[in-house]
């Protein structure tokens, strides 16, 4: 995905390629960009912020939309996540084929290695299935093998 603002592309979530405005061929779905641009503001505060959004995606296995929410927190190290920025970022997600796991995994990941935010957790939580579902990201290690398509 290309930033507009730069013109910067941006790696593919899943296999690392980097992206134009076109998709990667690892999986048929839109791409998000790991956040970069415009995702931070600098701040001298010593403070640790927390946030609960709406999140939601496309379930991989299943033809239907999962809606859940996403406690994210940091610690401000000399910059802090703009919350509109952060808003949009998440919403993105919404077209996208991907597991609970999966999205809890890659937005731990991408949030966690942004320079001057410490300390960052994240926990999605869903409704599948008639079952509360809860996902703590936090292993450290980004999944790289594609979803594998409905039906397989």
């Amino acid at each position: 995905m290309t930033d507009m603002a730069s013109g910067e592309s941006y790696p593919c979530v899943r296999c690392g390629h980097l992206l134009g405005s076109e998709a990667c061929d690892c999986y048929e779905q839109p791409q998000l960009a790991t956040p970069r641009t415009g995702l931070t503001v600098s701040t001298m505060a010593d403070v640790t912020m927390s946030i609960t959004a709406p999140l939601s995606h496309r379930c991989p296995f299943v033809d239907e939309v999962d809606v859940g929410t996403a406690e994210v927190s940091w610690r401000c190290n000399g910059q802090t996540l703009e919350l509109h920025a952060l808003r949009t970022w998440l919403d993105q997600w919404a077209p996208c084929d991907v597991s609970h796991e999966e999205i809890t995994d890659v937005l731990f990941n991408n949030l966690s290695s942004i320079p001057g935010i410490a300390d960052v957790t994240i926990v999605t939580h869903w409704t599948t299935a008639g079952m509360s579902v809860t996902v703590t990201g936090g292993d450290g290690a980004l999944l790289r093998e594609p979803v594998h398509a409905k039906g397989a």
